[in-house]
């Protein structure tokens, strides 16, 4: 049995595992720059409740998508969005930046592992 180190098997293995790890550590971000920025409880909980939220509302939707084209190119438009939207905070530095890139990390975290 030949095992190469790079087989499509183990790039969806690490490429899952990137994710994951960087959806937490966003999610864990948001919520610490929201204390830093002395924003509202009530405002923490929305930004926490819209990583969840828009993913719940779109995922029959992607769904479907993904049924149509396959799991490859969700994944990979998933996997650089939720780069881009986690580069976003970094970029734009306030209360409204940290909705986005909840809306965005949230729902296409959920696009990857549908």
């Amino acid at each position: 049995m030949k095992l190469t180190l790079l087989s499509p098997f183990h790039l969806l293995v690490t490429l899952t595992a990137i994710n994951h790890l960087s959806f937490a550590s966003v999610r864990l971000a948001v919520a610490l720059y929201a204390v830093h920025l002395q924003a509202s409880l009530a405002t923490i909980g929305v930004l926490m409740a819209i990583f969840g939220l828009l993913s719940a509302l779109t995922s029959v939707s992607a769904g479907r998508w993904i049924d149509r084209v396959g799991p490859r190119t969700p994944m990979l438009w998933g996997s650089a969005a939720m780069v881009a939207g986690a580069a976003l905070a970094f970029a734009w530095r306030d209360l409204a930046a940290l909705y986005v890139v909840s809306a965005v990390v949230g729902t296409l975290f959920n696009v990857f592992f549908i």
